[in-house]
Parts: C-alpha cells; structure tokens; sequence
C-alpha cells in the first residue's frame, strides 16, 4: 500500500473513532446516563482515535489489551442471540430490550466493530514501543477506582462491583478477582501484539 493512502486510512480510521466515541458520550448524557461515559468501551474509542490521529500504535495497544477480550466475549453473545434468539450469557440482552432506541443500538454496535478495525489500523502503524501494558493496568487502576468512588452497584461499571459474566469465583475476593483477571487479560495481549510485530519486522 502506497504511503498516501496508508496516510489517509489511518486519518480516517482516528477521525471515525473520535466521532463514534463523542456520539457515544453526547448521547449518554442526553439520556442522563452520566456514569456510561465511563465505559472503557467508550472510552477506549477516544484513545484509539487519538493513537491513530498522533502515529502512535502504543496507544491503541494499550486500549486492545483491555477491551480485546471483553469485546469477543460481548460479540459472542450477541451474535449467539442474534442468530439463535436465545440469551447465552446475558450480557448483550439489553440489545433487544422494548423502547431502547434505535440510536442507542447504532452506538452499541460499536462492540462488532471497534477490534476489526483497531487491528486493521495497527497493522498500518509501527508498534514502536513494547510496554504498552504498563499504560493499560495504569488506565485499569485508575478506572477501578472512579468505578468504585463514584458509580454505584446497580450500574456496576466495567463490572468494578460484580462478575458480569454467569458464573462465580467462590469466596475469593472479588476485587482481587478483578484484578487478577485484568492483569492477565492485559498482559497476555500485549505479548499477542508485540509478538506479531516482531513477525511483521523481519519480514
């Protein structure tokens, strides 16, 4: 691909991001639902964008480290019901709720959408650093603390209170379940991603 135009997708791909990300926001706020800004999936569209808009591939790792497997658990369970009509794991179930509007389902969708092309963009850009990881479990910290501070269990933000997922962990701690979880998930990614750049390098 000719460096122009590797140019102009890139640019494209950040600008559509950051306006996915901004709808996103602006719309979670017109229905009142101040505490969804906090989603990582929504704010993992403002980092994505902005990596891409400054060349910056160690920014939009950092945000697929945290939102890779999320985001394939979340499609699974959609599609699973989309094609089946039936809930599997319950957590793409609001999808079809009665009276949730058409645009909130459009934004939603950006769960299908965000990984297929964040990795198409980081194939057009260099990954020059290789810890992105220690800006992820940064980000991870951080939201796990507003999380707790300032939402509630009810809305259970990037499940920092409870397993959104069916299942249970005994009487561990959940908090330490969720970091255990996260640092993992992160680390195992990254070295996904890093190992695959290498490959493309020697090329």
């Amino acid at each position: 691909m000719e460096e122009k135009s590797k140019r102009i997708l890139i640019n494209l791909l950040g600008v559509f991001f950051l306006f996915v990300g901004a709808l996103a926001v602006l719309y979670a706020i017109y229905e009142n639902n101040f505490y969804q800004v906090l989603w990582l999936c929504y704010l993992g569209l403002f980092f994505i964008g902005i990596g891409f808009l400054m060349r910056k591939g160690c920014i939009v790792v950092a945000q697929l480290n945290i939102l890779l497997i999320p985001l394939i658990i979340w499609d699974i369970d959609f599609f699973y019901m989309l094609f089946n009509g039936q809930s599997l794991l319950g957590i793409a179930d609001y999808f079809l709720y009665e009276g949730r509007s058409v645009i909130a389902n459009l934004i939603s969708l950006q769960h299908v959408f965000t990984l297929p092309l964040a990795i198409f963009g980081l194939f057009l850009l260099k990954v020059k650093r290789k810890d992105a990881w220690k800006f992820s479990l940064v980000e991870m910290g951080i939201i796990f603390a507003i999380g707790r501070l300032f939402t509630s269990e009810v809305e259970n933000v990037n499940c920092v209170f409870k397993n959104c997922l069916p299942m249970s962990f005994g009487s561990v701690p959940y908090w330490l379940v969720w970091f255990i979880v996260v640092v993992l998930g992160v680390l195992l990614v990254n070295y996904i991603f890093v190992g695959l750049d290498s490959l493309r390098e020697k090329k």
